[in-house]
């Protein structure tokens, strides 16, 4: 199976991302470390793993907060399709895709029953890093999630902000 990926880049100010606004209930913020994001970003990462379901569904929006130490967000990605099943079942069908070793994934999922996976469709990073600082500005006392939540509603205003153009590029 392959999947058509298009990397976007916004040159505004405030990221804005391509596409018709993002409703509040299709969209949830996904806390995920530098190291993994950059996979996705690079395209080498073409499944998000995860230990607990997350309330999205094929065509839902994720933005990606990437943790310490940048701790910013950092671009989007469209879901493609979920996946779960127990873990070494859901190794057996896309391992290589979640970007981690057979050691690294078994590790993640130790003591687990159930393993989730979640495909990265359309994706886009944004110019420019939203920081944590400035997303207080927007929204005082914003913590960003352990693991995900749903994305306030001045968070999507920031993002959906006006006369934001975004070129796509095709990998």
């Amino acid at each position: 199976l392959s999947v058509s990926r298009r990397r976007h880049t916004s040159n505004c100010t405030v990221p804005r991302h391509p596409g018709p606004p993002m409703p509040e209930r299709q969209v949830i913020l996904l806390s995920i470390h530098p190291q993994h994001a950059e996979r996705i970003f690079s395209g080498e990462k073409t499944v998000e793993l995860r230990r607990v379901r997350l309330g999205v569904r094929p065509g839902s929006k994720v933005i990606v907060y990437v943790t310490a130490p940048e701790s910013s967000l950092a671009g989007a990605f469209v879901v493609s399709e979920l996946y779960q099943s127990a873990p070494s079942t859901l190794w057996a069908g896309i391992g290589p895709k979640s970007g981690l070793s057979r050691a690294a994934f078994r590790a993640y999922f130790a003591g687990a029953r159930r393993a989730y996976g979640i495909g990265i469709g359309e994706m886009w990073r944004f110019a420019r890093p939203v920081p944590l600082a400035e997303l207080r500005k927007h929204v005082p006392n914003f913590q960003p999630p352990q693991s995900y939540s749903r994305v306030p509603q001045r968070i999507l205003r920031l993002l959906n902000g006006n006369g934001c153009a975004a070129s796509s590029h095709t990998r």
